[in-house]
């Protein structure tokens, strides 16, 4: 294989994972520390993507003519950034930043995004049982934080008070994905497991590629609150607990990008996601695991219209047996 034709890329990488890890240049000391020679890892983040997209006449190599992006390490295979030149501006010297950015004027269709058709309540996420039963057999969507793909699942939950409920003793919790451009109010419901911890409700507005809220908990109360409070904060990522916000990360643009400062931002996902792995979740990014469960992808999505079954395209009842 020609390393020439191979370039590093990512995809979705949480504020929590550049601040501790970086970013590209993280990638790089991966594939050195595979056995990549260096040189060749740094081609495969610069003039390989750059000949790929086209764009190789501006970016890409160091050449005469060419837009004046350059970084400058101290060290190759560590690739241990010292100086950033972006577009000719020096804005990183010696490891720290030193530019000062202006102030972003949002356009104002970004902003305000978030447009429930009324306040969700607890009764909203509720599966109500028919009459004399004791237990559902329902569908799960099983998820890991290591993979994109969920499997299909079944559990058995206990019906109390002629609800479904989801109890402490079982790694199933309550799912459901909220319609948030105030179009047709729609909630899907389902069951999930694989994110392990035991207490807290959670929310996010980014949900790929619809970006509706997903909400996942035990507690129907504190999913309903964490929804709300997202409508209101315009967008972001909250955990609720006992009829309380314990965290929350405003992303008031298009309910997706916040506008404190990337540090503070990934100090506080830090925090939250810190919060939810000492209660037993064992993934690496909690919300990012989350936002991937309304993407159609093999076996089970959740979406405002209700429980997708991917291979069919066709939304099912989470529910398969009242028992």
């Amino acid at each position: 294989m020609d390393a020439r034709y191979c370039s590093l890329v990512s995809d979705d990488i949480d504020m929590e994972h550049i601040l501790t890890y970086g970013h590209l240049d993280h990638t790089v000391r991966m594939a050195v520390e595979a056995g990549v020679d260096p040189v060749t890892a740094i081609q495969m983040v610069t003039i390989n993507p750059a000949e790929s997209l086209k764009i190789d006449d501006h970016y890409g190599s160091l050449t005469s003519g060419k837009c004046a992006d350059i970084v400058i390490l101290t060290d190759l295979s560590a690739c241990t950034v010292r100086d950033v030149i972006a577009n000719g501006t020096e804005v990183v010297s010696n490891g720290k930043v030193d530019y000062t950015f202006d102030d972003f004027k949002y356009a104002p269709f970004m902003e305000n995004t978030v447009h429930l058709q009324k306040p969700v309540t607890a009764e909203d996420f509720r599966i109500i049982a028919p009459a004399k039963t004791t237990k559902a057999r329902v569908r799960v969507m099983q998820v890991s934080g290591r993979s994109l793909y969920s499997e299909a699942k079944e559990a058995v939950l206990p019906v109390i008070d002629g609800e479904i409920c989801c109890n402490e003793e079982t790694d199933v919790m309550h799912a459901a994905c909220v319609e948030r451009y105030g179009k047709n109010g729609g909630i899907g419901k389902a069951f999930i497991s694989g994110f392990g911890f035991t207490r807290s409700s959670i929310a996010s507005s980014v949900g790929h590629d619809h970006h509706n809220i997903t909400v996942i908990g035990k507690n129907l109360e504190d999913m309903a609150l964490c929804v709300n409070r997202i409508a209101e904060t315009g967008g972001g990522v909250v955990i609720a607990e006992k009829g309380e916000i314990l965290f929350e990360l405003p992303l008031p643009i298009c309910g997706l990008l916040a506008t404190m400062g990337g540090e503070e931002a990934a100090v506080l996902l830090a925090g939250m996601q810190k919060y939810l792995r000492e209660q037993g979740c064992e993934m690496i990014s909690p919300f990012m695991s989350l936002s991937f469960t309304t993407l159609p992808i093999p076996d089970y999505a959740i979406t405002d219209k209700g429980l997708i079954e991917v291979k069919t395209m066709s939304i099912k009842d989470p529910v398969l047996e009242w028992i």
